[in-house]
């Protein structure tokens, strides 16, 4: 459950609601836990029925499978390579504010999706899905705590938050290694 909405969070019974979409009630506080990278992909049939974009501006003649809520504007994706952005406004047969339903469509072949590395990793290794446009950058996203204010000063609150903290230091979600298992350099 993720909401951005304080009655919404608090009329189901949660303390606190991790998400990855900004919040827009200021009744509620949003604290970074991670920040996550995102991949375009899509799967080989898709690509093989409809070919393999080269430039993000390739994108205009795609079925894309955008995130709804996430972005003021959803359907522009934004890209960047060399220090140059590349804005695209994009359209396509699906959209969804959930990550499972998006994977779900680019793995049945409906379209190019923007999704989180860590959603998609298995799915990249076992080749059911594709990266594209791996020689420009998606912008990160962070994945957030977000809970009412007045529950800020509440015990369980105060001792989740530091330990999620700590489980993400050690947990890299983007599968890179973490500061516990990292090389010595």
């Amino acid at each position: 459950m993720c909401s951005s909405d304080l009655n919404e969070l608090t009329e189901k019974g949660y303390d606190i609601a991790i998400c990855i979409a900004a919040i827009k009630d200021s009744s509620l506080i949003s604290r970074r836990i991670a920040v996550l990278d995102w991949m375009l992909c899509a799967s080989p049939d898709y690509v093989r029925r409809h070919g393999r974009p080269q430039h993000p501006a390739d994108l205009k003649q795609h079925a894309c499978l955008p995130f709804l809520n996430l972005d003021l504007n959803d359907s522009v994706w934004r890209f960047e390579r060399d220090g140059k952005r590349h804005l695209v406004k994009i359209d396509g047969p699906f959209y969804s504010n959930s990550g499972i339903a998006l994977r779900k469509a680019a793995l049945q072949a409906l379209g190019i999706a923007i999704l989180p590395r860590y959603a998609i990793a298995a799915d990249l290794a076992s080749g059911a899905l594709l990266p594209l446009l791996g020689r420009y950058r998606l912008p990160p996203r962070p994945l957030l705590a977000i809970y009412p204010r007045p529950l800020a000063k509440l015990p369980k609150i105060r001792t989740f938050l530091p330990w999620l903290d700590r489980w993400f230091r050690a947990h890299d979600p983007n599968g890179g290694p973490t500061s516990a298992t990292a090389p010595n350099r």
